[in-house]
């Protein structure tokens, strides 16, 4: 798992190198990719080995989730650069407060507010104008357009007009839609093509999924973290079509074979 979310940052990494200098470098490197939807795809992976790592170190992996949010930022999209940034936050937070009983008490406290040390220099640093270059990725961004995208929106309210008694259950199509007319029958929402294919079944199907977690005799920590990151993934997935069906769901489907298999019992 490691070895496949590292390849996917080299590779992603040279793209950006090659096609440096232009607007969207990641938009480049394979033809006819957004480029937003190459951190998307990066994100995916990298809930899967912070799972992998959880359960094998009790500890969510820093360096993966940091590399996560800097090729975010180079994909200029919102959606990933935040899911990227709550995954650090919460792996910090793991890592600080919810394994401090599989660790001493006193050195997790340490740990802590060295963290929040960190954070405080790192909050001075950028304020007093040293990290220009990350302020200019984020103006580059399209945070600029605000946090709600309306060309998403218009295409889920076109499509939520289509929602009839037999088309709610079962899913609709495109037709008449801008889904069709002006994006090219791509919804980008993954639950969107999700109910469009399997209807309102699949759909609650997958948004329940998650849940499923918390009915197992699990540890309660497991549940939780892993809980929270596949949520993330999710969260993620509504604002561009990276799951269901794609042959990412190969890893949607590891996160819980993983959990099932080798998170422990609670005592």
């Amino acid at each position: 798992m490691e070895i496949v979310f590292w390849l996917s940052v080299f590779a992603l990494s040279c793209g950006i190198v090659v096609y440096w200098g232009t607007p969207e470098p990641l938009s480049k490197v394979i033809p006819g990719s957004s480029t937003n939807g190459l951190p998307s795809y990066l994100i995916v992976i990298q809930v899967a080995l912070s799972i992998a790592v959880f359960l094998e170190k009790n500890k969510l992996p820093l360096l993966p989730a940091m590399a996560t949010l800097v090729i975010a930022l180079f994909g200029i999209g919102r959606g990933s650069i935040v899911v990227a940034f709550l995954i650090i936050v919460i792996s910090f937070f793991v890592n600080y407060f919810a394994s401090s009983s599989l660790v001493e008490k006193n050195e997790s406290t340490r740990r802590f507010f060295g963290f929040v040390m960190l954070v405080l220099m790192v909050v001075g640093i950028a304020y007093a104008g040293y990290f220009g270059f990350v302020n200019s990725l984020i103006e580059q961004s399209k945070f600029s357009a605000g946090l709600l995208d309306s060309h998403r929106g218009a295409m889920l309210s076109d499509y939520l007009s289509k929602m009839e008694g037999w088309s709610l259950i079962f899913g609709a199509d495109y037709t008449g839609t801008s889904i069709e007319s002006t994006y090219g029958g791509n919804p980008h929402n993954s639950y969107i093509r999700l109910h469009s294919y399997y209807g309102l079944f699949g759909l609650l199907f997958i948004i329940f999924s998650p849940f499923s977690l918390f009915v197992s005799n699990k540890a309660f920590i497991y549940k939780s973290v892993i809980f929270l990151l596949v949520s993330l993934v999710l969260t993620r997935a509504a604002t561009d079509p990276l799951l269901f069906p794609t042959l990412l769901d190969f890893f949607y489907v590891l996160y819980f074979f993983l959990f099932w298999k080798y998170a422990p019992r609670k005592d």
